[in-house]
């Protein structure tokens, strides 16, 4: 989004984009990479609540990332993610579109 903002890309990126760049930051076994991956999801975060719906965090993309902090051996980590993220999980959880299911919703915190 910087780059886009200050021109030295010619596309905004969307969705996709920042999801491909943070997955690939949380598989990472690095803490400053898992960090990096952390500081997208927020920025997509807040594209959404400035009024973008399509940058709307997903339950997987909290998933995973909750998943690399475990990995990473930083459970306190995960659970300060899970916690700040525990909104959209629970609105995804009760969306109509149902993206998620109780056993994957119980399996994010049964993780820690």
């Amino acid at each position: 989004e910087d780059l886009y903002s200050n021109g030295k890309l010619s596309f905004k990126p969307d969705a996709i984009t920042y999801v491909t760049c943070m997955n690939a930051y949380a598989f990472s076994k690095y803490k400053d990479d898992i960090e990096e991956a952390e500081k997208l999801l927020d920025e997509m975060n807040e594209l959404y609540l400035d009024g973008d719906d399509s940058m709307k965090p997903s339950f997987r993309s909290i998933k995973i990332l909750t998943e690399a902090w475990i990995r990473a051996g930083a459970m306190d980590r995960a659970e300060q993610f899970l916690e700040k993220y525990d909104e959209i999980l629970y609105e995804s959880h009760s969306d109509d579109d149902n993206e998620i299911g109780s056993n994957e919703l119980g399996e994010v915190y049964q993780a820690l």
